[in-house]
């Protein structure tokens, strides 16, 4: 039997099954959100240390693509708090309103007493038409707030993902500046460290060279350095 949309239980077929797909949509929506929080996770690792590296003071070239990086990292997570922002979604309940409710106020308009059977016949066709149509337009609101909320959700769920891809260009690179920074720290403690061992070297001859001219005497702890030090006393007495 072909399917006929004159066929109302066709109709209400389609109908509910439509409600279902949107739902279930909308529900993988959300499941995959795991992506977004990947991609978060990978920028938090060095997400503080370019930050404390901002407010040490740095190139405003390294400011421009910080800049840059936080304005898509914020963006993408504005966009990713209105995804996970609880909505009105349409579930299919069994209610008694039909067979109830709105069955009585038709059986009054239509079954009437003192009328054959076959016009009463003729007048439940009636009612259960009316009835199917009242279901049809039910399920017909439930799908466009099904929808409505799959298109929204899905538009939010990939716009947070997109920015969140797109600030890891500006991120590597920041993560590049970083460690040149943490080098350029590293070679300027070493530097700084041989300055201060040699200038404590230098202290150390200048005080053997005074004790060896009151006293006469001289202890030497390291064997390389007599000949030097032999040398220094004699020009400088």
């Amino acid at each position: 039997m072909e399917n006929s949309f004159y066929d109302l239980d066709h109709i209400i077929s389609l109908g509910e099954k439509r409600v279902d797909l949107y739902l279930s949509a909308y529900q993988a929506v959300l499941g995959r959100l795991t992506n977004i929080i990947l991609v978060y996770s990978a920028i938090g690792i060095y997400l503080i240390p370019i930050i404390q590296d901002l407010l040490d003071g740095a190139k405003w070239t390294y400011y421009l693509v910080a800049a840059i990086l936080l304005t898509i990292l914020i963006t993408s997570v504005i966009y990713t708090i209105r995804l996970l922002i609880p909505v009105n979604v349409a579930y299919l309940e069994v209610s008694d309103r039909y067979s109830t409710t709105l069955r009585g106020q038709y059986e009054k308009r239509f079954l009437l007493e003192n009328i054959s059977e076959e016009r009463r016949n003729e007048a439940r066709k009636t009612i259960d038409n009316y009835l199917k149509a009242s279901y049809i337009a039910e399920l017909s609101e439930a799908q466009k707030i099904n929808q409505k909320v799959f298109v929204s959700k899905s538009s939010f769920y990939y716009r947070a993902l997109i920015y969140g891809l797109a600030a890891i260009i500006p991120y590597v690179i920041c993560i590049g500046f970083h460690l040149s920074r943490k080098d350029d720290k590293v070679q300027k403690g070493a530097l700084g460290l041989s300055e201060k061992n040699r200038k404590l070297h230098s202290i150390n001859q200048e005080l053997c060279l005074k004790t060896m001219q009151k006293t006469g005497c001289l202890k030497i702890t390291m064997p390389g350095q007599t000949l030097r030090l032999l040398f220094l006393l004699k020009y400088r007495v």
